[in-house]
């Protein structure tokens, strides 16, 4: 899953990685039209992807199955 991002002045993506809590290179993967990573382009749209924690959406004491 991923959410799209609009980079802002001076940002870099390490600094955009530490704002969401992402690897750098995870989102390297999810744009590769990014040519130079210390440098984006303010304005441009980037991917940025998230891991979501399921268990989260599930109470306490529910139990979940697998589709096998």
């Amino acid at each position: 899953m991923a959410m799209i991002y609009c980079v802002q002045p001076n940002e870099s993506i390490w600094k955009v990685a530490e704002k969401f809590g992402v690897s750098p290179k995870a989102i390297q993967i999810a744009n590769p039209q990014i040519i130079n990573p210390e440098h984006l382009i303010v304005g441009e749209m980037v991917y940025i992807p998230i891991n979501i924690d399921w268990h989260a959406f599930y109470p306490k004491g529910v139990q979940r199955f697998n589709r096998r």
